[in-house]
């Protein structure tokens, strides 16, 4: 009898044991994960796009949501197109809907948070108030169809006659300051807000150049070869220093930029009215496509999802799917030093900076 209760005592006392040690190990468990984490473990984050469905910077958002969940560790991700206005009403929506309650960011454009220091009614956000998550590094290549007789910068140099440059407004000033400054002879029509129309027109030889982003036009270079059109130079993009360079990816390694080209070939020109203009958008180049927190958002928060973006601009499977994707590597800035670089940006285009 003695023995039965003996193993009976030691039976509970194991079964107690277990229960507390079990308990200790939840309660461990839980205090040793990032609170931040348990924070997002399980909601739902909105980010906000600037861009119909369906287009490429929409398409880069949605290819993020895996990766999104794995370094952030939301449970799902949820997406609200908000296009128009140069991306101001996404600006907008961010500054004035989102909550800062660390579930919520947003995008805009450089274009678009340029119109915030030009004094327009239509702009109702503040980007002194709001934090950089982090941007994407965007410049352009500036492509001309064979039959135009241009195929590379020194034959544009040497052209007397006119490019025929379809663009958007939002690109109108650079290059209008380029071709002044070189003293070569152009005719922009910025009749073309939408790529595809512009596209259109560049097939069909309406115009004869005009620009494409670097992924993209790395990603068709080889495709297009049989379509005989050809890179001729940058628009650059300001780095972190303050300074202009160029994307020297594949392909693109011997195309200079336009700053390039004016030291080089109209050294006279540097520091000028039109090399302010181009500077100015180059600099936008540089933070060419911006993650924005609302007004408001904890530090605590802000720090998370920028820590979350950093590590998935350096996922191995990212880098490889983004390469896959869009034919380059993902070129990414953190919002500590993107916020530097916006400033800069957005100094040179208030009104009277030139």
């Amino acid at each position: 009898m003695r023995s039965k209760l003996s193993i009976l005592s030691f039976t509970r006392s194991v079964i107690i044991s277990s229960v507390i040690l079990g308990g200790v190990l939840a309660v461990f468990a839980t205090v040793s994960r990032p609170a931040l984490a348990q924070s997002f473990d399980g909601k739902t984050v909105s980010i906000v796009v600037f861009a119909p469905p369906g287009t490429p910077p929409d398409l880069w958002f949605r290819k993020l949501e895996p990766f999104i969940k794995k370094h952030l560790g939301a449970t799902k991700v949820a997406y609200i197109n908000k296009p128009g206005g140069g991306s101001v009403l996404a600006a907008n929506y961010i500054y004035n809907v989102l909550k800062p309650n660390g579930l919520q960011i947003g995008s805009f454009n450089a274009p678009g948070a340029a119109q915030s220091v030009a004094g327009k009614r239509k702009v109702r956000f503040d980007t002194s108030k709001m934090k950089l998550i982090g941007a994407q590094t965007i410049t352009r290549i500036m492509v001309y169809r064979e039959d135009s007789g241009i195929t590379n910068i020194q034959q544009l140099l040497k052209s007397g006659k006119s490019s025929l440059v379809g663009l958007s407004a939002a690109d109108a000033a650079y290059y209008k300051a380029f071709f002044r400054v070189m003293g070569l002879p152009a005719k922009v029509f910025e009749s073309y807000p939408r790529f595809r129309a512009r596209l259109q027109a560049f097939r069909t030889g309406e115009i004869n150049m005009m620009p494409f982003s670097h992924p993209f036009w790395v990603q068709r270079l080889k495709g297009w070869k049989k379509a005989k059109f050809h890179g001729v130079f940058q628009h650059g993009y300001m780095d972190a220093g303050g300074k202009v360079v160029r994307v020297k990816v594949a392909g693109l390694d011997n195309i200079l930029s336009g700053h390039d080209i004016v030291q080089k070939f109209n050294p006279n020109a540097v520091g000028g009215r039109d090399w302010k203009i181009m500077t100015a958008s180059a600099a936008g180049q540089g933070v060419a496509r911006q993650i924005w927190s609302p007004p408001g958002m904890d530090s605590k928060y802000v720090n998370a999802w920028r820590k979350a973006f950093n590590s998935i601009m350096a996922d191995p499977a990212y880098m490889k799917d983004h390469q896959k994707s869009w034919g380059v590597s993902p070129s990414w800035i953190s919002g500590d030093v993107g916020e530097k670089i916006v400033n800069q940006f957005l100094d040179l285009n208030r009104p009277g900076a030139f």
